[in-house]
């Protein structure tokens, strides 16, 4: 007689399913590793972009530091007489602004009235802005255009090294010939705190 045996027997001894508290715990271990792996996830997609844009950060204020040193070597060291022959200070500045004649756009032989650019950077509601007006004497007109340099700041000051190396708050219509032999700007911004930068005139 031949004997069947059960599929439920093997060597000897019976083979049994997951029970019921093996599939739980086989769910809470799979349940913790998914939560533990989506928070590596989450973090490490989370430093990038917040890599990413300390790195957009640093480029805009070495953008906005590169600019504000290109124009002021380029000051121009006498006044300029804008529409309504109304004569402004070679620069004239306070705490929160700066505005000075910057020439440059031409060779030095070729350089007029004309050539020149009146630039000024206003801070206001965090945002520290560019503005250039183009003065043309022989037609009377002035246009402007202006646009954001550097945003969410906190805090921008400027200061005037004069000519005996004191540094001034203000630079107004008493140093109307003589610009500044240096200019100082500090920024404040969220996550940078208090950055300090000294910059010398072309004057």
């Amino acid at each position: 007689m031949t004997r069947s045996i059960s599929p439920s027997t093997v060597h000897g001894r019976k083979s049994h399913g997951f029970t019921l508290l093996e599939l739980l715990v086989a769910m809470a271990i799979f349940s913790v590793m998914a939560v533990l792996a989506y928070r590596g996830t989450f973090s490490l997609l989370h430093g990038r972009d917040t890599l990413v844009q300390r790195h957009q950060a640093l480029a805009d204020l070495q953008m906005g530091f590169h600019l504000l040193r290109q124009d002021l070597e380029q000051i121009i060291s006498h006044p300029l007489f804008q529409p309504g022959d109304l004569e402004t200070p070679a620069l004239a500045g306070g705490a929160h602004f700066l505005e000075f004649t910057r020439g440059g756009y031409l060779s030095p032989s070729q350089l007029t009235a004309q050539s020149c650019r009146r630039i000024r950077y206003q801070f206001a509601d965090g945002v520290l802005s560019r503005a250039v007006v183009q003065v043309n004497t022989s037609t009377d007109e002035a246009v402007a255009t202006s646009s954001p340099l550097l945003d969410g700041l906190t805090g921008v000051a400027f200061r005037f090294l004069d000519r005996n190396s004191t540094w001034q708050e203000r630079w107004d219509e008493t140093n109307r010939d003589m610009p500044p032999l240096a200019v100082e700007i500090t920024l404040e911004k969220n996550g940078w705190g208090r950055l300090r930068r000294l910059f010398r005139t072309g004057a």
